[in-house]
């Protein structure tokens, strides 16, 4: 059980991390720590503590091992540097404490159950990210979608992007599904859009490419002409690093050109 001191100081690590990332442009990493449970803990081998982060679960798969789990190596590196100077072994030493992520645990709702139940009931088909379920299921190896707010995303690119959109207060609509039934085969007449946005009654198109989008049905081109012919104009496309690296000037360059589309 952490004391008072324990608290205060896991806290003041916290706000300071917070604060860093957020002075330098690390506004999502910054935004799901905000909502992470710090606590020690102590290493049974030497005796030093450990901060052990508990991340929400819809943000777990971020902080992986690796180089494509960047919030993990970039919160221990910064949490290392903050907490330095601050927690001494034994010896009277300064040390850098390890950092431990794990699944934050839920309060449960007494219905919960009868709530899942509720939804089940309701079946299984959705006219959200179909066609992405239906090609990641075919994929060798077998590929899951990501779930984010209840959503479903093909990457996690694409959960970044819906992010920044909602941090904006941007209308949105992820893997939707758009139907122009003109020829009675499905592949032709069905076509799924990355994000489909809305801002100011003028919607635009935004893709994402990269390996985890590829293999659809139709090709880039081909999908953009399907629906400009109905009169959405604005259709970007923008690769997955660029949108991984620099997401805030993404949305800012295609809600940009969105608004140029306003008559």
């Amino acid at each position: 059980m952490a004391n008072d001191t324990d608290t205060a100081l896991l806290d003041s690590f916290k706000h300071t991390l917070v604060s860093l990332l957020l002075q330098q442009n690390g506004q999502t990493l910054a935004g799901i720590l905000v909502d992470s449970t710090f606590t020690f803990e102590t290493d049974g081998n030497n005796h030093e503590q450990i901060i052990v982060i508990e991340v929400p679960v819809a943000y777990f798969s971020y902080f992986g091992d690796g180089p494509d789990f960047p919030f993990a190596a970039t919160t221990r590196d910064a949490l290392g540097e903050i907490a330095f100077g601050h927690l001494t072994d034994w010896n009277g030493a300064f040390y850098r404490p390890g950092v431990l992520f794990r699944v934050q645990l839920e309060t449960p709702d007494p219905a919960w159950q009868e709530k899942v139940k509720a939804v089940l009931a309701e079946g299984g088909v959705t006219n959200q990210a179909f066609v992405t379920d239906l090609m990641f299921s075919r994929a060798t190896p077998k590929r899951e979608v990501i779930t984010y707010n209840e959503l479903k995303f093909a990457s996690r690119t694409e959960v970044r992007i819906a992010q920044e959109l909602e941090r904006r207060g941007v209308l949105f609509f992820p893997l939707a599904i758009a139907v122009k039934a003109k020829t009675g085969i499905l592949h032709e007449d069905h076509r799924e859009v990355d994000f489909l946005v809305c801002q100011n009654g003028v919607f635009g198109i935004l893709e994402i490419s990269g390996p985890a989008h590829t293999g659809r049905y139709e090709k880039d081109a081909e999908k953009a002409n399907w629906f400009r012919e109905e009169g959405i104009l604005c259709v970007q496309h923008y690769t997955a690093e660029n949108a991984w690296d620099n997401t805030t000037a993404v949305i800012d360059n295609f809600l940009g050109i969105l608004a140029q589309h306003k008559r």
